[in-house]
């Protein structure tokens, strides 16, 4: 019956593209709404005040009764609308009520709602429309915890899969004057929904002992009817699809049945198309039928449609570390972090200088080559010709084009306050010079040229650290931000340099050595919006994307405060400098693409995150650093995530998370049968070889705890690799897959019916033996390693190790039951039921049953 089964080329696609409006393209309006339920309010602080804008009145807000986290605002939107935006205004100065963290929920258009959608043409909903909405203007809302617990981040409502409230948005104000807007999410599935509720859940104040106060809410989106109904039954059939689609995996998981779960759901009236015609037919047969071998005809044709190749270029990679094993006897940098490091991209060289090994700085200058090993190419000692100091916290950059390598900046300890005394009482003398030198190093001749003395008396920034700088090749130009001014000069009037100030965004020409400053650090930077300039700090990231022409600035910290926001800065056109616009004006050539990265599936916010730029793929890969977890006040926690943003649609995907737990010492590793994997650290050194498409990292401070002493720092040297799925890969895994399921069976002693209905033979052991060594071993890659030890384990099933073996049957433990008791039909069911759902990943999302489960739609309801 299996080789009659016909291809399925030309079945139409899962998901119902046709049915998805466009997000709207027209201007967004402001949205009308009503306050109609909230949890508390406290004197003549009424909620229904936040309805006004204003920010002179003290009284003009809501303020809650309590600080407790079951405080709420409860928005009616007076017809429903797509919401595309939520404004929060504010009084007139800072507040210590102000919102320092809360999250905004939204309850979509119910497609069972009574109330048509041909009277959304009417400019309000009338009284007995909300009621039949549930929602009047009392607390009695739709289903929502009284804690209003949030939902899961990756459940149902999350995925727009309840029909219920859903998190549109997780954010915080600054504790300013300034109106803050936010983009919220708008989407399922990519299809709009629409809204006729938000609900304001304050999480904290930004003093702790205070009650939340909230000044003016706004909203923008579209509420014109036409698009609000398209919208609507879009919405509609993809709750539609969605709930056909989570009770065919329930039915399916759930019970054997013979008649296939989708035939029956396929009858109902306009039923969609639910899932690739392939899936379909795969489950049948396999799950059913146990039909091995057609199934792995069937996962080959879908190779052959460019099924498997699509869901591959939607699969995220995977980061895989490797430690480049020192040369025996050949010569190694030492431990140390805040070093620089720089990757030749035509011949592959890694090269680290300076740096800060726990006792002293460094500057030292290495080169790392592949076959060759490392290689010291400057000493660092104060002999010979001029060189740079020893430093750390510094930047260093490759000019392919000049053959050179760029050093500017250093941390001079006795320039911090209380430093400098502390040296004098130990009878030191503090170095004290606080010239910004600038330096160049000659890659084919060897040797330093010293470039400034001073780059701040040419133009160029003072003397920092913890600053970034990047080559833009089409301008020959080198581009500084942030850091921190070490210089002991007055401040000048414009507060670009002097003590401990923040450095602002300058460009270095390399052919004419001529230095622009092109943005300063916004006067009051911490408290003007970032609209108005480009906020400086300080071990934040900066990379070039080169397609976009703008400069990327994620992360790092200000104050004390750890940022998490990404902003572009614009460039000219290739072959332009950067002009300089007056501080205090709106620049145009900044973007804040994300406040909080964490709020939208990235980084939490953090110090000494390291970036590297992928242009051939249009990403930008972060490492490691110290990262602030949310809603914690301590110094942080040392990270090893790998994140990857993609630059053209703006989304995060972590690739790789290490915690330090059960980490190694010493080079990092851990010995756990698989692959190493490096310890966390924070400054450390991160480089892109875009020629071998590999990663590099080296050094840097573990940070204390664990036996770690504070002065500790690393030595080891990693390669990482994105790798990312390829078809031809994932067929080979999937038909090992299939395969091991047969030999399990076969070590069950089930074998495998000849047609559906048909008593299978049994199967002899030397049999399953055989199968194993011949039909299993033919799809394992030998090479890898977890491969391999999975492929020797499996042997271990026919003596009923991790498996009833065919040789363990029947045997009896010392109480008289049974060791290995033989697996029942349920028991082969099940197995086979989740081998499917791991096929079923070869497929594009919209092409297969969802990874939630219908029985996480089902409210509990706890009995008091």
């Amino acid at each position: 019956m299996f080789a009659n089964i016909k291809p399925a080329a030309a079945a139409p696609r899962a998901t119902p593209h046709a049915i998805q409006p466009a997000t709207p393209h027209s201007a967004t309006s402001q949205l009308p709404y009503s306050v109609v339920a909230w949890s508390s309010y406290s004197a003549n602080y009424h909620p229904r005040n936040i309805a006004v804008s204003c920010p002179t009145d003290q009284a003009s807000r809501w303020s809650s009764a309590a600080h407790n986290q079951s405080q709420y605002l409860l928005l009616k939107l007076n017809r429903p609308a797509i919401v595309d935006s939520i404004t929060f205004g504010k009084y007139h100065k800072p507040h210590v009520c102000n919102l320092k963290e809360f999250r905004v929920l939204g309850l979509p258009l119910s497609p069972h709602s009574p109330l048509s959608l041909n009277s959304l043409s009417s400019s309000t909903l009338s009284p007995s429309s909300a009621s039949l909405l549930s929602l009047p203007s009392a607390p009695s809302l739709p289903p929502m915890p009284s804690s209003l617990a949030a939902p899961a981040s990756g459940g149902l409502a999350a995925q727009g899969m309840g029909g219920g409230w859903m998190e549109i948005l997780r954010g915080g104000l600054r504790n300013d004057s300034e109106d803050e807007c936010f983009r919220v999410r708008r989407e399922a599935g990519s299809v709009p929904f629409p809204l006729t509720h938000i609900l304001i859940h304050p999480l904290a104040a930004h003093s702790p002992s205070f009650n939340f106060s909230v000044w003016h809410v706004a909203a923008q989106g579209w509420d014109e009817p036409g698009i609000v109904e398209r919208a609507g039954r879009a919405w509609g059939e993809h709750l539609h699809r969605t709930t056909l689609l989570h009770l065919l995996k329930h039915l399916r998981t759930t019970s054997p049945v013979h008649l296939p779960p989708l035939q029956l759901l396929q009858s109902l009236p306009s039923s969609p198309q639910l899932e690739h015609p392939l899936l379909t037919t795969l489950h049948t047969t396999l799950v059913m039928h146990g039909g091995f071998a057609p199934a792995q005809h069937l996962l080959r044709r879908a190779l052959e449609a460019g099924i498997i190749a699509r869901a591959c270029a939607a699969a995220p990679p995977v980061a895989r570390w490797t430690r480049v094993v020192p040369t025996p006897q050949g010569p190694w940098p030492g431990p140390r972090g805040g070093h620089q490091m720089a990757v030749d991209g035509a011949s592959g060289d890694v090269y680290v200088h300076g740096g800060y090994d726990g006792e002293r700085e460094l500057g030292d200058l290495w080169r790392w080559r592949a076959g060759e090993g490392w290689r010291c190419l400057d000493g660092g000692g104060s002999r010979g010709s001029p060189r740079p100091s020893p430093r750390a916290c510094h930047k260093l950059v490759l000019d392919p084009a000049s053959r050179s390598l760029f050093v500017l900046g250093r941390y001079v300890e006795a320039l911090c306050e209380g430093n400098a005394q502390r040296d004098r009482d130990r009878g030191e003398v503090p170095e004290t010079g606080d010239e910004s030198d600038f330096w160049r190093w000659d890659m084919d001749k060897g040797g330093w040229e010293r470039l400034s003395a001073d780059t701040e008396a040419e133009g160029g920034p003072s003397l920092v650290y913890d600053h970034q700088m990047v080559l833009d090749p089409p301008s020959r130009s080198l581009y500084v931000f942030g850091g921190r001014s070490q210089s002991s000069r007055p401040a000048s009037p414009n507060g670009s340099h002097g003590r401990e100030a923040y450095s602002g965004l300058y460009a270095y020409h390399i052919p004419s050595r001529r230095w622009t400053l092109v943005a300063k650090d916004p006067p009051g930077a911490d408290e003007t919006p970032a609209a108005l300039g480009l906020r400086s700090r300080i071990g934040h990231s900066m990379v070039l994307d080169s397609a976009g022409r703008r400069l990327l600035v994620l992360a790092g910290q200000r104050e004390r405060q750890y940022l998490g926001d990404l902003v572009a800065f614009t460039l000219p056109a290739a072959g332009g400098v950067a002009g300089f616009v007056a501080p205090g004006q709106p620049d145009p050539r900044v973007e804040v693409l994300s406040r909080d990265t964490a709020m939208e599936g990235g980084p939490e916010p953090g110090f000494t995150q390291r970036a590297a730029v992928d242009e051939g793929r249009g990403e930008v890969v972060v490492v490691g650093g110290i990262a602030r977890e949310r809603g914690g006040d301590g110094p942080g926690v040392v990270r090893n995530d790998v994140w990857v943003y993609g630059m053209t649609d703006g989304r995060w995907r972590k690739v790789y998370s290490g915690d330090g737990a059960g980490w190694g010492t010493g080079g990092g590793g851990r010995d756990d049968g698989e692959e190493e994997h490096p310890q966390p650290r924070f400054a450390g050194q991160v480089g892109y070889d875009e020629g071998r498409d590999v990663y590099y990292m080296f050094g840097g401070n573990p940070g204390e705890g664990g036996g770690r002493t504070v002065r500790e720092r690393l030595d080891d040297l990693w390669e990482m690799m994105l790798v990312r799925p390829d078809p031809s890969t994932v067929l080979r895994r999937a038909l090992f897959a299939i395969r091991a399921q047969q030999f399990r069976e076969m070590c069950w002693g089930v074998g495998t019916p000849a047609s559906p209905g048909v008593p299978a033979t049994p199967v002899e052991p030397l049999m399953a033996l055989s199968y194993l060594r011949r039909e299993v071993a033919e799809c394992v890659d030998h090479t890898d390693k977890r491969e391999e030890r999975e492929f020797r384990e499996m042997a271990g099933w026919l003596f009923g190790a991790g498996s009833c073996g065919a040789f363990g049957a029947g045997g009896m433990a010392g109480d008289g039951s049974a060791l290995n008791p033989a697996p029942t039909p349920d028991d082969v069911f099940r197995s086979r039921t989740q081998l499917f759902q791991r096929l079923a990943e070869v497929f594009p999302e919209d092409m297969r049953e969802p990874r939630t489960n219908l029985t996480e739609m089902v409210p509990v309801e706890i009995q008091r």
